[in-house]
């Protein structure tokens, strides 16, 4: 795993298409940092850890959650810090984590679960810290916007806004629904119109390479991204 330094403050690590591992983020300001979604177990965020490290970067204090799928959330229970996360991300991991019948089809359908899970337990651990709908950060001089967007993914979908470097993490809100990829049309459309009102020039995803705000936006409306 790499990280690659995308603005002055924010750095994003390598997604892994083949391990179906996305990327993580981290934003950093002086001595202190937040990450970007927690990843998929105790080794993917160690690996995460260590490319931090490597660049001489803070561990991060905050680990803010895009959404409450897998491979975003799951490593949490192995993560620096405290752990935010949107109301609605935390209720549905509440659930999954009393759901055994469910995180037994996981194992039993999805490759990449079985893969990362194959020596090791699962852990789902909450979010220590939890807020609806909005919440408004400041990490040294920096002002972090976390949002609760409508999104054709899931319903828990959260975006976070690094202001002064005009980049977002848009998570996986920007595809359809897993595991057929459907595409809700109307969610889709009051998301492109959510993202036109943020003064964002570059977007980071889960799995995907940085996108401009031009090219997401078009792209979005043109139903390409899978």
């Amino acid at each position: 795993m790499k990280l690659n330094h995308i603005s002055e403050h924010v750095w994003v690590s390598s997604y892994d298409d083949d391990l179906g591992r996305p990327a993580l983020g981290l934003i950093v300001a002086g001595d202190h940092s937040i990450a970007i979604d927690a990843g998929y177990s105790k080794t993917h965020v160690s690996d995460f850890y260590d490319a931090i490290k490597k660049e001489n970067l803070p561990l991060p204090q905050y680990t803010i959650l895009t959404h409450w799928h897998w491979d975003h959330s799951f490593a949490v229970h192995a993560i620096h810090g405290s752990c935010i996360a949107e109301r609605r991300t935390y209720q549905i991991l509440k659930n999954i984590s009393k759901d055994d019948a469910y995180l037994n089809t996981l194992h039993k359908e999805n490759e990449h679960f079985q893969n990362e899970y194959k020596d090791s337990p699962v852990i789902i651990t909450l979010p220590t810290i939890t807020f609806d709908d909005a919440l408004d950060l400041n990490l040294s001089d920096l002002h972090i916007h976390a949002m609760h967007v409508t999104s054709p993914h899931t319903d828990d979908c959260t975006c976070i806004y690094v202001e002064e470097d005009k980049v977002l993490f848009v998570g996986d809100c920007i595809c359809g629904v897993y595991p057929t990829w459907e595409v809700d049309i109307d969610k889709n459309n009051i998301l492109i119109d959510t993202l036109k009102n943020i003064d964002f020039d570059i977007a980071i995803g889960g799995h995907w390479d940085p996108y401009t705000k031009e090219k997401l936006l078009d792209d979005l409306k043109q139903l390409r991204i899978k």
